[in-house]
């Protein structure tokens, strides 16, 4: 029976493990300073951007406050749809002031699902294609007009819908041509539109035909859905899997 081994391959074997803990020590030293060198590169640069583009992006969104909200004032059907892009933002708060304080109805995306809950008296979520079909000013917050919500044309949409995009990409708004587009920080263009609507207030009301219809067709497209699901069928089908 062979032994352990000599005094010697055991101190040859114990160099072999310093040297392999050495070495890993100096890579995980060099992995973390090159991911800090990156990040601050990153870092810089989104100052740079930000010290850059800010300004000039906030005073664009300044100087159409006034007409976004006039919009929503005047409108008859109005509509707030909430995206991803607010959700990124954190704008949940400013969206949850905004709803409650005008009454307008909300249509948020599967991206901005959790801005505000489904269960909220004026979700529109229920009802989606009445909300889309009928309304004529949308508030559109962090959302893309992509195949989810039509692209934003006829006939799901009326074909004179006012559409007042909030988005912080300027590219992504010229694509769609709105009436008003409100380039900027989505959290940030909510509160601003927020204080505008506080010095001013309006709210559209419980007994307000056009809250009045979602919520009408909204709970009958529950009730339509229980009943399905409280079917016993056999095989399953498609509300049954």
């Amino acid at each position: 029976m062979k032994g352990l081994g000599s005094d010697q391959d055991w101190r040859r074997s114990g160099r072999i493990r310093d040297l392999f803990r050495r070495l890993r020590r100096f890579w995980c030293r060099k992995a973390n300073m090159m991911n800090t060198a990156e990040l601050s590169s990153e870092e810089e640069s989104d100052r740079s951007m930000s010290r850059s583009t800010l300004p000039e992006t906030m005073a664009v969104v300044e100087s159409e406050i006034e007409k976004a909200v006039s919009l929503l004032r005047h409108a008859e059907w109005p509509l707030i749809v909430l995206g991803k892009g607010a959700a990124i933002a954190g704008a949940e708060n400013g969206l949850k002031k905004l709803v409650e304080t005008t009454g307008i109805p909300f249509l948020r995306t599967p991206m901005g699902k959790g801005l505000l809950p489904d269960t909220h008296e004026l979700a529109a979520t229920a009802a989606r294609s009445l909300a889309i079909g009928k309304c004529d000013v949308a508030l559109v917050v962090g959302a893309r007009l992509n195949w989810l919500l039509h692209f934003g044309e006829p006939p799901n949409w009326l074909k004179d819908v006012k559409f007042i995009f909030v988005d912080i990409s300027k590219e992504e708004i010229e694509l769609r041509k709105p009436c008003l587009d409100l380039v900027g920080d989505a959290a940030k263009v909510v509160e601003m539109i927020d204080k505008e609507i506080k010095d001013d207030p309006f709210c559209l009301g419980k007994t307000h035909p056009w809250v009045e219809a979602i919520q009408k067709k909204a709970n009958e497209n529950v009730s339509k859905m229980v009943a399905q699901l409280a079917k016993d069928v056999v095989p399953f089908n498609f509300w049954h899997r």
